[in-house]
């Protein structure tokens, strides 16, 4: 009867704190051995072991025949935590799943997305290198919306497309377009180097072009102007070339504006630059002192307009043939202009190589 009462006697608790036993032995009942197959590859179960049974002093589990007592246990005891719930477990991947989506939101897709820019770059420099502006344009505004969309717009490889895709636009004379990529260039130029550095004077000057082909004179001079200060503020000879050119393009503004008062100051300070940098021998100065001799004739001034057609007609008989359908325009306005200054005879005898130039057409 005492052998049957203790099987069926409930066993105390595991971890009573009347066992005995040291700690380890009392953890064994939430544990496994690890041996074997097991041991190698480092799983652990987490199943409650039946509970244990005191007999003359040695510890034994019920329902296991000849279970070897405790004591004897092998030396290697690894011990888990309890299984969580599967509500718990549920969560948690959940949340993984969700950073995982958030994480990859902020990537590209895939290489070739992430590379699309380059290719429509490449492509652009080809259509260039075989003057192909139709299609250099086409592959610049898919480079660049590409690169806005992979870099960010303040990007600096966005800025270079931007500005890319303005100058080709401003080729094809497509001037609304070419403002409007050349003043996304400018910006990101702006953010890049800031307000006054050199960097900001190559889409500011292409933008205050575009603004000239609108017609829209005010806002052209003044982003002329605007790069005229930061070229003077960096001397050299390279940046007395680019102002004397940014003072051609806005002596154009003023006689579409019709001041002669700027013509003539816009136009002097352009003469002086080019002739500081070496180029003062071409058609652009010829056109120059035209421009600055008109000016002196609203102006009252009719000896220096004399001296300064007189300079533009020997630049452009060194230049132009005398039978270039524009030597007769050229003759035309010098024969005006000697008129209206009381040289009659030099008058006509630009009005005699008018109707010469045109009997041989």
């Amino acid at each position: 009867m005492a052998d049957v009462f203790l099987r069926l006697a409930p066993s105390p608790p595991p971890q009573a704190a009347t066992d005995p036993r040291p700690a380890q032995l009392r953890g064994a009942g939430r544990t496994r051995v690890i041996e074997g197959s097991n041991r190698r590859s480092g799983r652990t179960s987490n199943h409650r072991q039946p509970p244990l049974i005191h007999v003359a002093g040695q510890c034994f589990r019920l329902n296991q025949q000849g279970a070897s007592p405790i004591s004897r246990a092998p030396r290697r005891l690894a011990y888990t935590e309890r299984m969580p719930c599967q509500r718990s477990l549920r969560a948690k991947a959940d949340l993984r799943i969700l950073i995982v989506c958030l994480f990859l939101l902020g990537l590209p897709l895939s290489t070739s997305q992430a590379e699309e820019w380059q290719s429509h770059y490449d492509l652009y420099l080809t259509a260039i290198k075989q003057d192909d502006l139709a299609a250099a344009v086409i592959h610049a505004r898919r480079a660049s919306i590409a690169s806005n969309r992979e870099r960010g717009p303040r990007d600096k490889q966005s800025g270079v497309l931007a500005y890319n895709l303005g100058v080709v636009n401003l080729e094809l004379r497509r001037y609304g377009d070419a403002a409007q990529a050349l003043q996304e260039a400018l910006l990101t130029y702006e953010t890049l180097y800031g307000p006054d550095h050199i960097q900001i004077t190559k889409p500011l000057t292409q933008l205050a072009t575009a603004r000239k082909g609108l017609r829209q004179w005010t806002p052209s001079e003044k982003e002329y102007v605007r790069s005229l200060q930061i070229l003077r503020s960096n001397p050299s000879k390279e940046n007395d070339l680019k102002a004397g050119l940014i003072l051609v393009q806005l002596t154009q503004v003023a006689e579409a504006i019709g001041d002669p008062k700027r013509i003539r100051s816009y136009g002097l300070r352009a003469l002086s630059e080019l002739r500081k940098s070496g180029h003062q021998d071409s058609i652009a100065v010829a056109n120059l002192h035209v421009a600055v001799a008109g000016a002196e004739i609203q102006l009252g001034q009719g000896s220096e307009a004399r001296k300064h057609m007189e300079r533009a007609m020997t630049l452009y008989e060194d230049q132009l043939a005398p039978d270039d359908p524009q030597m007769i325009g050229i003759y035309e306005f010098a024969a005006t202009l000697y008129e209206q200054t009381g040289r009659a005879s030099t008058a006509r005898k630009y009005r005699r190589r008018v109707e010469k130039a045109r009997q041989k057409e």
